[in-house]
């Protein structure tokens, strides 16, 4: 984070040291999955091309990092590598007019990106396997990305300023359809420039947080639950290098979601030989009682299996009530987990309202007079 930027992550560092006081507790498992290296590496050109991201994790809408609840402004956010690079692809929400002017205004590297009214926010934890027992470089990496493709890097020491000196090489391509109003953003980084090597990534994994940082009204939102400062490098879902295991991918949740009527489709994408992949599927829903899927699919060698649940009209709760989900798929025997993901949602969500918090129906996700 540079310029005024550092100001927001010195403001937040105490969350680190916090976490790093609890490492002596039993932790849950970290949110995150598998990755497997894609057999082609993505076009980027703005457009996500049929089959193009299929062995990419993937989930579907953002969460706010205050709440854990999802905004209602919809998006998905995918990542994989290939080669000695790492891939990010998100689509979101653009708002029903540019704040302040244009999409997007700043046009310098390094220029307060951080400040734009649409802009995606993405820290790195390259260290994630060796950060407890405080061996190994200590750095974190932080990338912002507008619309126009400007970007805005640094590299983080705790208990140091943040190094403006850090350029990665990144690149990117940005789509900006006006009528759907969708911003699609494809971006690439080499993972030399994060202090990883390419050639020994089996096996290792990483602490990754991508966020969707909205304005109008003002919201940081997760692809991955997060609470609170950025720099909680405890809670980063943590992705996981392999040569072929198995990758998911949320798909839909349906057009009712946001009405208590969910449609959870995901895509099990095996590259590696013949497994069984063993789901969990478990919603709350105020004092309903709770609903639990659980299966297991064959996964054929180099092949894909589907799963779908979908929950009937008034399964759940009257839809203003807080829900949520948790999802995890792995191994059959239970040693492996390739997926493990949890969200709350509702049609009234609690989300952030300017400084404050509040209660925004879906009808009203936009709220062009805040811009703060």
């Amino acid at each position: 984070m540079k310029h005024s930027g550092i100001r927001r992550l010195a403001a937040g560092l105490w969350l680190l040291v916090a976490g790093c006081m609890a490492t002596g507790a039993e932790a849950p498992q970290p949110l995150g999955g598998t990755l497997s290296p894609f057999a082609q590496a993505p076009t980027l050109d703005g457009k996500i091309a049929p089959g193009e991201w299929d062995n990419a994790i993937r989930t579907v809408n953002f969460l706010s990092i205050f709440q854990q609840m999802m905004d209602p402004r919809e998006g998905s956010a995918m990542l994989g590598f290939h080669g000695d690079r790492l891939y990010i692809a998100i689509t979101s929400e653009l708002p029903p007019r540019p704040t302040n002017g244009p999409f997007s205004v700043a046009t310098q590297r390094d220029t307060e990106v951080i400040w734009d009214a649409n802009a995606i926010e993405i820290w790195f934890d390259p260290n994630r396997d060796r950060r407890e027992s405080g061996a190994g470089d200590q750095a974190f990496y932080q990338l912002f990305v507008n619309t126009l493709g400007t970007t805005e890097d640094a590299r983080i020491t705790p208990g140091t300023a943040g190094d403006k000196g850090w350029n990665p090489d990144v690149t990117s391509a940005h789509m900006l359809d006006t009528a759907a109003r969708v911003w699609t953003a494809e971006i690439s980084i080499a993972m030399k420039d994060l202090g990883m090597n390419p050639a020994a990534l089996t096996g290792s994994s990483m602490g990754l947080l991508i966020s969707r940082n909205y304005k109008a009204p003002w919201n940081q939102v997760t692809a991955f639950r997060h609470s609170g400062a950025f720099v909680a490098w405890g809670q980063y879902p943590q992705f996981r290098f392999t040569a072929d295991a198995p990758v998911v991918g949320i798909r839909s949740l349906g057009d009712k979601f946001f009405q208590a009527e969910p449609d959870f489709q995901l895509a099990i994408r095996n590259p590696g030989p013949a497994r069984t992949a063993k789901v969990k599927l478990h919603i709350k829903s105020s004092d309903m009682p709770d609903l639990i899927d659980e299966k297991e699919l064959p996964l054929p060698a180099g092949g894909a299996a589907d799963y779908r649940l979908t929950v009937p009209k008034e399964r759940l709760h009257i839809p203003e009530v807080d829900h949520s989900v948790s999802i995890r798929i792995g191994s059959a025997d239970g040693k492996e987990t390739w997926f493990n993901y949890a969200a709350g949602w509702s049609h009234d969500p609690m989300t952030t309202i300017g400084w404050g918090t509040g209660r925004r129906s879906i009808e009203k996700k936009w709220d062009i007079r805040t811009t703060a």
